[in-house]
């Protein structure tokens, strides 16, 4: 919840079901637990955006490496499963 003080100053408190232990700290650390202006909440708003931005193209190139490694795996695979036929043959 983000409630209004005097002189256009913000203060950042949970809701009571929610898990401050992962967030609060961060926030504390940012902006000493009170935001000053507008612009304090627009910045850490836009980092936010950036940061999410970031993660999401991590995660996009880790599962297009980690299908190319499945696909490299199966393609081994296939390659020892003929192997192993013409080892068979009589």
């Amino acid at each position: 919840m983000l409630e209004v003080l005097e002189n256009n100053r913000y203060r950042v408190t949970p809701r009571a079901d929610a898990d401050t232990k992962r967030w609060r700290p961060a926030l504390t650390a940012v902006t000493g637990g009170v935001l000053s202006t507008h612009d304090d909440i627009d910045r850490i708003c836009g980092d936010h955006e950036n940061l999410i931005k970031v993660i999401l193209e991590e995660e996009e190139t880790l599962m297009s490496k980690h299908r190319k490694h499945i696909d490299d795996v199966v393609d081994i695979i296939k390659q020892d499963m003929g192997i192993l036929q013409q080892v068979e043959e009589p």
